[in-house]
């Protein structure tokens, strides 16, 4: 069957077997990528709460590293103090601690900073769109807009699986088809030679 050089005749005929045999390769492939497409959608509010794990670990490790910060803001301030702050090992260890605490907080602000883009979709669009970014959020609408697109792909395959089974000839019409029109037809039958639409989450690679 050679859709592609029938398109723009009137009357297009089609061999039963053939056709039969792509719909039900284009069914078994949608019901595949719709299988998918919900396998990632549930995986997003996973991927959500290990965001929101991530955010709570670098929080803890700040609040520690600052408590060793006062603690040692505390020695210096204490009476000997000023003995404490003439050795060389203080100093390496404030040097430490001070470090440590700006890259802490560094962690927990991009932290933050991911948890809030990939819960919403209003902020820093403009930003995001600039430098290329794709969040959870932008994952959810393709998976959504997806999983729409190919289930209806799926009901009119099931419709014109439906049609064609009852059809007795061995060859048929297009017009003897009334669930779908030419181009849908066409579209229809060409599914499985199409690449499936992938989406890739690259906001955890984000730069500042």
């Amino acid at each position: 069957m050679n859709l592609s050089n029938s398109q723009n005749q009137e009357a297009i005929s089609y061999s039963h077997s053939e056709c039969m045999s792509e719909i039900l390769d284009n069914i078994k492939s949608v019901t595949m990528e719709i299988d998918q497409l919900e396998y990632e959608f549930s995986s997003i509010k996973k991927r959500r709460s290990l965001l929101k794990s991530g955010f709570i670990i670098n929080f803890f490790f700040l609040i520690i590293i600052l408590c060793v910060d006062s603690y040692f803001t505390l020695l210096l301030t204490s009476p000997g103090g000023s003995l404490l702050a003439s050795s060389i090992e203080m100093w390496v260890a404030l040097i430490v601690v001070a470090g440590f605490t700006f890259f802490m907080i560094f962690r927990v602000l991009k932290a933050s900073f991911l948890l809030f883009i990939n819960h919403t979709d209003v902020a820093f669009n403009t930003f995001l769109s600039n430098k290329g970014i794709h969040t959870l959020v932008d994952e959810t609408r393709f998976c959504n807009t997806n999983l729409s697109k190919y289930r209806a792909y799926l009901n009119k395959l099931r419709l014109l699986e439906d049609e064609v089974s009852k059809l007795n000839s061995e060859t048929f019409l297009k017009e003897q088809i009334v669930s779908v029109s030419e181009t849908e037809l066409f579209t229809l039958l060409s599914l499985s030679s199409t690449p499936p639409p992938t989406f890739h989450y690259n906001a955890d690679h984000i730069s500042f």
